[in-house]
């Protein structure tokens, strides 16, 4: 199978914490990135990504949405687009899989993951 450099996806990780309850503690990822130029057809691909919170004292939820005009349908979080952020858990690991058609274009892709936290669904956001 040929080796196609310059193909697929980067992903930019846009985040955005909102407020749960009084704490007010800082978010972020590492990587804050998807990528892989050496994508083929019918490739298979997953990175985990770390998402970290400064202070884990209350259960979160994380939303994840994809945007990648095109590409938006090869792209899976294995978590599923909701999944919990314990309490007590500071990095809890987010692992995105791409799933490359056998009709897929020989280009570049790019979008955006966007991962929201919010209150657990037990939890009342006020």
């Amino acid at each position: 199978m040929k080796n196609f450099s310059k193909f697929f996806v980067m992903c930019i990780m846009v985040f955005a914490l909102f407020g749960a309850e009084a704490v007010l503690a800082g978010f972020g990822v590492t990587p804050p990135y998807v990528r892989n130029t050496s994508l083929t057809r019918n490739s298979v691909y997953e990175q985990q990504i770390l998402l970290v919170r400064g202070d884990p004292r209350v259960e979160l939820k994380a939303t994840v949405e994809i945007d990648v005009p095109v590409a938006e349908d090869w792209i899976t979080i294995v978590e599923g687009n909701e999944f919990p952020l314990p309490r007590g858990e500071q990095k809890v690991p987010m692992t995105v899989r791409v799933e490359v058609p056998s009709d897929a274009d020989f280009e570049n892709f790019t979008g955006a993951i966007r991962v929201k936290t919010g209150p657990s669904d037990d939890q009342v956001a006020i």
